[in-house]
């Protein structure tokens, strides 16, 4: 778990940089709940949201696989595929870019998917 710890680190400090994007926009709008109809808050809530959501699962996958001593070019290639979507997102969602989003998404989905199939096949096989 020692270079998920590395990743881990580098998301969490995206995640504080987002939470205190949501808040200063929420001060800005005395906005206590909801977007108070900014569609610049709602984005930074939005993207805040879906930060967190996809966030977690990618990193216990990718630290049960770095536990069971997977390679360190696929701990990698996972960790480093996954913060560079996350970051894709951030942009294309902040910006109104869809193509963009769908292909952070797409990279996302991919970690998440790939991570899952190794660790099925590692206690399969």
């Amino acid at each position: 778990m020692v270079l998920t710890g590395f990743y881990a680190g580098v998301l969490a400090l995206i995640y504080v940089v987002l939470t205190f994007n949501v808040i200063g926009r929420r001060m800005r709008y005395k906005a206590g709940r909801g977007d108070a109809g900014h569609e610049d808050l709602a984005r930074a809530v939005r993207v805040h949201g879906n930060f967190i959501e996809y966030t977690p699962i990618a990193l216990i996958l990718i630290g049960v696989l770095d536990s069971q001593g997977l390679a360190p070019a696929w701990i990698h290639a996972m960790g480093l595929t996954f913060v560079a979507a996350r970051i894709l997102h951030i942009y294309a969602i902040t910006k109104g870019n869809i193509g963009i989003r769908k292909t952070g998404m797409v990279m996302t989905v991919g970690v998440i998917a790939l991570a899952a199939i190794l660790c099925i096949m590692r206690f399969v096989l």
